[in-house]
């Protein structure tokens, strides 16, 4: 590691006001730095559609789900039914399922039941013809891998990710918590309703260099493979 490289790296983070700083090398943690008072999880807002992305190639790995270019009405058959019945678990991914959807998060965030208000959506675009960065779309992954694993979103994710990577210290909202504001935010309601997929996952800055490796090395995490190595090949190739 080239020390000065690192200071300078180190200094532009404290005067970006960065919460955390970690850097790893040749797979060992060579930085783990906090700016802040104290070393908290932080909410990594949309990156939490990559834990989904996750999820979704864990069902692919564990054989729960047989392809993402599977039908959505196969999860939820109120979908078998006009343009709904073409989309595909693919459009989900790619943001091109047409779903209506606000540029915004408002719509949603003021709604009891992501799964619901995504199953509900218009149709605003032929799915799979246009590109259409679409929050509510992605929190229906959120009800598929729960209805193919048999888990919800985040105790799936936790299990066959997190505990082998030992990551323990996470928080992973759900809309229910989001709901209950009107109560000061009652941590019961995080036992309820779905795990949010479009963000609101709370985790650790090093935790989450853990995740870039396990990307970074295709899903092989100390020698064990926990994801199928050509989910990464089909996740990252362009759309």
């Amino acid at each position: 590691i080239d020390q000065k490289a690192l200071d300078i790296l180190i200094n532009r983070a404290k005067e970006t006001h960065s919460s955390a700083l970690v850097v790893y090398c040749n797979d060992k943690l060579i930085l783990n730095q906090c700016f802040d008072s104290h070393y908290s999880p932080l909410d990594v807002m949309s990156v939490t559609k990559s834990f989904v992305n996750l999820g979704i190639g864990l069902l692919l790995t564990t054989g729960k789900l047989a392809s993402i270019d599977e039908r959505v009405y196969t999860f939820y058959p109120e979908w078998n039914q006009g343009m709904k019945k073409e989309i595909t678990i693919r459009h989900l991914l790619n943001h091109t399922s047409g779903i209506q959807s606000l540029r915004n998060a408002s719509e949603i965030y003021s709604s009891p039941d992501y799964v619901e208000l995504a199953l509900a959506a218009e149709m605003s675009d032929k799915p799979g013809s246009k590109f259409f960065y679409n929050n509510k779309a992605v929190n229906l992954l959120a009800g598929i891998i729960e209805r193919s694993s048999g888990a919800r979103m985040d105790e799936f994710i936790n299990e066959h990710i997190f505990k082998p990577l030992e990551i323990k210290n996470f928080k992973w909202l759900t809309d229910a918590f989001i709901y209950s504001f009107r109560s000061g935010y009652d941590s019961a309601f995080l036992k309820t309703g779905n795990p949010i997929g479009m963000a609101e996952l709370i985790i650790k800055a090093d935790d989450l260099g853990k995740i870039g490796l396990l990307v970074l090395h295709k899903g092989n995490w100390k020698g064990k493979q926990i994801i199928a190595e050509s989910w990464f090949d089909e996740s990252m190739k362009p759309g």
